[in-house]
């Protein structure tokens, strides 16, 4: 989900801020500016772009250094990040306040950590999971980036919240049967891979051997950025309630001894917290579908993945950018024994 996060800023002081890349930070000039201050300059690294708009107005212009901008009600400083960071606070912006007469006043900054974080699955169905498909999910239209979703856009007299849509509503369009289609698909495995086990393996949370990954679908999770993640985030990969006994997921682990799958999301798992690898990674994960389709369930199901911050000691985690897949679960399909053959097949 790409929206807009509103950065609270304060003359005489620095904020940090993680940015994912492809979305943008605001952050109010005028309501931070010092008294006596008629104009303000921005200075940046190279790697934050940063435009200056005017709330309510359409106009929007990049922020070079150097330039002076007159400190108008509704100004706001628009940020956006091209490349992850190597390193915690690598990036910076630096807003100057003067006075009339360019004497300057004070100066507030922006420590900037950029993240890259994508949830990808197989959603051309071409057996290659891609950075970034805009064909894996299309949620309904943000408004603003809150959990908020407009039906149509341009009326906000139609806004719902995202999470009081149902996954057959909130990511139908996104879904599309056919050779022509799009989006990724899940099978419900009800073989026995292991003689041993007395259920199916869709009943089961282990994985016997890398036979089991065959009939599971892969997800792969990208993250880009410093080895660690400032104090207060943390990644968390979940699953909506209604989709718990409809979904599993499995991640694979590199112990000393060899891979290990180990069973994540799903029934009584809820979320899963991620640890961040640092640098360029790919986190590999295997889905199953536990479900048919049938009267009660259309056979979409959702995964999430959310970058969460801590405002403040005692208050719950808020999620800053989520990321989402959509899978069908396919239908079982059964012909009637009565049904005249078209083709015969004979083995020996």
């Amino acid at each position: 989900m790409l929206g807009e996060r509103t950065l609270r800023l304060q003359h005489g002081s620095r904020i940090q801020a993680l940015c994912v890349l492809g979305t943008h930070l605001a952050v109010d000039v005028h309501g931070a500016a010092p008294a006596g201050a008629v104009t303000f300059g921005v200075k940046h690294t190279e790697g934050v772009s940063v435009e200056v708009a005017a709330r309510g107005r359409a106009e929007v212009g990049p922020a070079p250094s150097g330039t002076r901008w007159p400190l108008d009600e509704g100004m706001v400083l628009r940020f956006s990040m091209s490349r992850a960071s190597a390193e915690v606070n690598d990036n910076k912006v630096i807003v100057s306040f003067y006075a009339e007469g360019g004497q300057p006043i004070d100066q507030a900054g922006v420590f900037l950590t950029g993240i890259g974080l994508s949830l990808d699955v197989d959603a051309d169905r071409d057996g290659v999971v891609e950075k970034n498909n805009p064909n894996k999910v299309t949620l309904p239209l943000p408004c603003m980036g809150s959990p908020w979703a407009c039906r149509r856009p341009a009326h906000p007299s139609c806004c719902v919240p995202i999470a009081s849509l149902s996954p057959s509503v909130a990511f139908q369009a996104s879904w599309t049967w056919g050779p022509e289609g799009h989006g990724a698909i899940l099978l419900v495995s009800c073989d026995r891979e292991s003689p041993l086990s007395p259920a199916p393996d869709c009943d089961d949370e282990r994985v016997f051997s890398k036979e089991d990954l065959l009939d599971m679908s892969r997800m792969v999770l990208r993250t880009e950025g410093p080895q660690h993640l400032p104090r207060g985030y943390e990644i968390v990969l979940y699953v909506p309630v209604s989709d718990a006994d409809k979904v599993g997921v499995f991640h694979v682990q590199n112990p000393f001894f060899g891979q290990r799958y180990v069973h994540v999301l799903g029934r009584r798992k809820l979320c899963h917290t991620v640890q961040h690898a640092g640098g360029a990674a790919e986190l590999n994960f295997f889905v199953e579908g536990l479900r048919f389709p049938d009267d009660s369930f259309p056979g979409l199901v959702s995964i999430h993945v959310s970058l969460l911050e801590t405002l403040a000691e005692g208050i719950p985690h808020t999620p800053i950018f989520t990321d989402t897949v959509v899978f069908r679960v396919a239908p079982w399909i059964m012909t009637p024994n009565t049904l005249a053959p078209v083709n015969v097949f004979v083995c020996r």
